[in-house]
């Protein structure tokens, strides 16, 4: 049996479930014999600062951390710092209706967004998905256009060059176009894949996605060789690109 720990590092979302359970209420998800199923759970951390947030989340080593965004705590920064020592699976929550706090969190490295109010059924739904993307599939590695993909430990490589440490949602549209290289990806199909509908804020969470991807992944990201766009369509994964050698002085995470 396994135990999944989604955590929230900043004031809990609270629901009708909730609503009578104190301040220090959080929000987790157990897994159980591959069924997620809600749970609560009592964290001690009221009002955490983000020193002592991040800490938490490192120490406990959840399967999945939910980050609630508010003026009392920036989980975008906590987004940030996480994302630059773990591939842990992040959603981020906001009750601020802004299209930068949703852009500022994928770029941060976050794998999905939500706006409040939700319902818990959405939540759980979000959590299971990006679950199931961080576990990997039945064939780990895919390899295409000199890529070689490694599902399970998120690693890419591109050619004879370093590793690449990747996003479960990263990883999950890389493998889908991957799939098919040298045709086009609907961005319809993109969005159900990894987030299960084609709203607005999916649709600018791709975008941003897809702007991750190209910054780890090309020599020059302003003008891609190996994921383009389709414009009115979607994306596609170049079938033999001519890559130019990538910058080594660092790679993002």
């Amino acid at each position: 049996m396994t135990s999944a720990r989604p955590t929230s590092a900043s004031r809990p979302y609270k629901n009708a479930a909730d609503e009578d359970s104190g301040d220090r209420q959080g929000r987790a998800v157990r897994r159980t014999d591959g069924v997620c199923a809600g749970a609560s759970l009592l964290r001690d951390l009221p009002r955490p600062d983000r020193t002592t947030a991040l800490r938490h989340l490192l120490l406990e080593s959840p399967d999945l951390a939910l980050l609630d965004h508010s003026e009392d705590l920036d989980c975008i920064e906590i987004c940030r710092e996480l994302r630059a020592r773990s591939e842990l699976p992040i959603i981020v929550l906001s009750s601020r209706g802004l299209e930068e706090d949703l852009v500022a969190a994928i770029d941060a490295g976050a794998d999905d967004f939500l706006r409040k109010p939700f319902s818990p059924r959405v939540l759980l739904a979000r959590v299971k998905a990006l679950l199931r993307r961080s576990e990997g599939a039945t064939s780990n590695v895919v390899t295409a256009a000199r890529l070689q993909l490694a599902r399970d430990e998120l690693t890419l490589r591109i050619g004879a060059g370093p590793e690449i440490h990747l996003t479960p949602n990263e990883c999950s549209v890389l493998a889908l176009l991957m799939s098919t290289p040298g045709r086009t990806v609907p961005s319809e199909r993109l969005l159900a894949h990894v987030w299960g509908d084609s709203s607005r804020s999916t649709q600018q969470m791709l975008k941003q996605l897809i702007y991750r991807l190209r910054q780890k992944l090309e020599a020059d990201p302003a003008a891609p060789q190996l994921i383009v766009t389709t414009p009115g369509a979607g994306y596609r994964l170049v079938a033999e690109p001519q890559l130019r050698d990538r910058p080594t002085a660092s790679v993002p995470r």
